[in-house]
């Protein structure tokens, strides 16, 4: 039997699932998300505490672009069917670490 890997440093949920890695299962997180009705959610957390990769699988739940998307949530905490507004939704992601520096000019 082939033993599982941790995902040191990976921010990528499908890259995660699809490995076959070790990962804490945040899911639940999706029907937190869906049932606060909140127009603003600010999500502050330290640095290496899983930001991006929840950003991540939020990005390939709700993204309807992307395909098999449901797949990726067999075998978690939240493998409920997407609903009518999930298969819609388009999502767009920026992710700040992955631009380069920029040096200020001096005026």
């Amino acid at each position: 039997m082939e033993q599982k890997g941790i995902a040191l440093g990976t921010s990528d949920f499908k890259k995660i699932r699809i490995k076959d890695n070790y990962y804490i299962d945040k899911t639940k997180f999706i029907k937190y998300i869906i049932d606060n009705q909140s127009e603003v959610l600010l999500i502050n957390r330290p640095r290496r505490f899983g930001k991006t990769l929840n950003m991540s699988m939020l990005r390939y739940y709700f993204d309807c672009t992307i395909k098999n998307g449901k797949e990726l949530f067999k075998r978690t905490r939240n493998n409920e069917p997407r609903r009518k507004i999930h298969i819609k939704t388009r999502v767009l992601s920026m992710y700040i670490h992955d631009t380069k520096r920029c040096k200020r000019k001096k005026l």
